[in-house]
């Protein structure tokens, strides 16, 4: 007659509390593990070896340039990781950029984070980085202006701009146009517009030249469109000269008086006496509603002796701006390879002492009972007898037996179900995903550090080790139990 023994309910639930917990304790010593070996950003400058493109480019997209021409000089920094907030660098921009006028900026990646920031003293650039770089790696910014060169070039020359970072000096060479005819007196009016750093706009007109001494030169300038209002108080300023530099620019200029007739928010209206062969340049001073307005456009208006000259002028804010990206550093919410510690095996099985089939046999005589997937003919399956005891040589739970009463003992209640794979506690991927955020650091195929993780890692490896080791003992533990023959 055979014997079959069910499991007690309450030692079932016993074992699955045992394997519930060697499971929280190899996940929570690997979370440990993870977090002890995040470590922390190195404050620290940002150095020359970052920054790796310096530019001057002509907005016209031609080859070469000229005094006082429209420029795009650029700055591009590919930066280590491990950057942290308020690492900065310096540059000192060629003295042939007009860079001291621009406002302070942002550099932002595609989703409007700010990634650094940009200021300006003199021809000094200062670039600080945000929390970004602590978030992110492979971080890349660029940080541009549109500005103009000046005359402190050579025409018909190729010119070294000089870069300055961390004392150490940068060259860019640059190719210099020619400038025909630009050292003679001009005959027509000219006008243009220039942004100051305290936000208001120098308006600039020059004069026709004269043909005659004291020659008598009215004007009128009005602002065509809004958003800027002349300042009348400080009413205008010019200065005469009749010789100009190889690029143009007045080579003897002096002061002479202008008399301002009649000013208000939108014209001011005024007279300039020059001498043969004199040109003026007439200065007033316009505010801005919004420097990041504009553009602002104005029409100046000269008469002297029965001839009319109009000029135009658009003058457009002062443009500046920048970029970059970086990409998420990865966190622990990402599950690491097949197994997260260095001192256990990465195979399915945690233990090197039990076998990989369905049913472990070290315990068990393989003699009588076979031990991978259990006869069927007189003893159930390993999935656990059905609810009413179907066995061919035993009566079902309908009819029980006088010697062997069955409601004390109950079948499949309360029974643990074995695991497919052994009862390896395990995940098959490997760590379960340990919790993290922007702020983690990328996994490694190890949590176990050696140059980085302290003495932090090594304190809690043991508690994954033994967690790993518990749980392989509780499964053994959950093994269905074999039929007794007697």
């Amino acid at each position: 007659m055979t014997e079959r023994t069910a499991p007690r309910r309450g030692a079932g639930r016993v074992v699955v509390a045992l394997v519930v917990s060697a499971l929280l304790l190899t996940m929570s010593g690997i979370v440990g593990l993870t977090s002890a070996s995040a470590a922390d950003c190195t404050a620290r400058p940002i150095t020359a070896d970052e920054l790796t493109d310096f530019s001057v480019e002509a907005t016209d997209g031609s080859d070469t340039l000229s005094a006082w021409e429209s420029v795009r000089a650029s700055l591009m920094l590919d930066l280590e990781d491990g950057h942290c907030a308020g690492d900065s660098i310096t540059v000192s921009m060629p003295e042939q950029l007009g860079i001291s006028n621009f406002p302070d900026g942002q550099l932002t990646d595609e989703d409007g984070n700010v990634i650094a920031t940009t200021s300006i003293e003199g021809q000094e650039v200062t670039i600080t980085l945000t929390d970004y770089v602590e978030t992110h790696v492979d971080v890349s910014v660029e940080a541009w202006w549109q500005l103009q060169i000046n005359a402190d070039l050579e025409p018909g020359t190729t010119e070294d701009l000089i870069w300055t970072v961390d004392g150490e000096t940068v060259t860019t060479p640059v190719e210099v146009g020619p400038c025909p005819n630009c050292d003679a007196q001009h005959t027509d009016p000219n006008k243009w517009g220039t942004p100051r750093p305290d936000g208001t706009i120098v308006i600039t007109m020059e004069t026709p030249l004269a043909t005659r001494d004291d020659q008598i030169f009215e004007f009128t300038d009005t602002l065509t469109n809004g958003g800027q209002q002349i300042l009348c108080d400080r009413g205008a300023r010019a200065y005469a000269f009749s010789e100009r530099n190889q690029w143009g620019d007045p080579s003897n200029a002096t002061g002479t008086a202008v008399d301002v007739t009649d000013c208000s928010a939108t014209s001011v209206t005024g007279s300039i006496t020059l001498d043969e062969g004199q040109q003026a340049r007439i200065n007033v001073w316009v505010s801005v509603d919004d420097q990041n307005a504009g553009p602002w456009t104005d029409s100046v208006t000269f008469v002297s002796g029965g001839q009319t000259w109009t000029e135009t002028a658009r003058v457009t804010r002062r443009s500046y701006g920048g970029g970059g990206n970086g990409s998420t550093t990865p966190t622990t919410d990402e599950p690491t390879t097949d197994e997260p510690t260095s001192d256990e095996p990465t195979s399915d099985e945690p233990t090197s002492d039990e076998p990989t089939t369905d049913e472990p046999t070290t315990d068990e005589p393989t003699s009588d009972e076979p031990t991978t997937d259990e006869p069927t003919s007189d003893e159930p399956t390993t999935d656990e007898p059905t609810t009413d005891e179907p066995t061919s040589d035993e009566p079902t739970t309908d009819e029980p037996t006088t010697d062997e009463p069955t409601t004390d003992e109950p079948t499949t209640e309360g029974a643990p179900v074995p695991s497919s794979t052994s009862g390896s506690p395990v995940p098959e991927d490997g760590a379960a995903p340990a919790p993290g955020g922007p702020g983690a650091e990328a996994p490694t195929p190890s949590v176990v550090q050696t140059d980085g993780a302290g003495s932090g890692s090594r304190s809690l490896l043991p508690f994954a080790a033994a967690g790993m080791l518990l749980a392989a003992a509780g499964a053994l533990a959950l093994r269905p139990q074999a039929a007794r023959r007697h």
